[in-house]
């Protein structure tokens, strides 16, 4: 299987990338990066360079693409949540996601799934518990991940299927928890 996959040099995607690599798909990784994508995780990956997600890329050059796992977006907890941090948060999400669906439109590509991240942050910062039916919630990281998984739902005629996948924060070494 050939994999298209964005954020596969983050915390998770790293993670992600290693598991795809053993058992023997050939993966397609969009970085900023390429560099640090090979160092990383060495030949076994196709780097291909996205400086900027309002790039349409044609993803035609790279063959059939079966699935697509999108897990991009600027760490929220890098840095202050500044009026310009959090647009970068929204973009690298919503914007970013949207490009690719437009690159693959471009390349009239449509792949099996699309698996999309969001967050748990869609149902707004409270201590109730939440299920698939709760509802959004209403504060800024809701708006993202409502934002995010928009983009993802408008377009399931793209791809046969889509899974969104709703986080919570992801603890393990050298990620959340070095910070704590």
């Amino acid at each position: 299987m050939r994999v298209l996959i964005t954020g596969g040099t983050g915390f998770v995607g790293s993670f992600i990338v290693k598991k795809l690599i053993e058992k023997n798909h050939e993966v397609l990784l969009l970085t900023r990066n390429t560099e640090n994508a090979i160092k990383k995780f060495g030949e076994s990956v196709t780097a291909i360079e996205w400086k900027n997600y309002y790039e349409v890329l044609d993803l035609s050059l790279y063959g059939k693409i079966d699935s697509v796992i999108n897990l991009m977006g600027e760490n929220i907890g890098n840095k202050r949540w500044s009026n310009e941090q959090k647009k970068e948060i929204y973009n690298s999400r919503v914007d970013a996601t949207d490009t690719i669906i437009k690159s693959l439109k471009k390349s009239n590509i449509r792949v099996e799934s699309f698996i999309s991240t969001s967050a748990s942050g869609y149902y707004g910062s409270n201590n109730k518990t939440h299920d698939e039916s709760s509802s959004a919630g209403d504060d800024y990281l809701s708006k993202v991940c409502q934002g995010w998984e928009e983009v993802v739902t408008v377009n399931k005629d793209e791809y046969e299927r889509f899974t969104i996948l709703r986080v919570g924060m992801v603890l393990g070494k050298g990620g959340a928890m070095d910070k704590m």
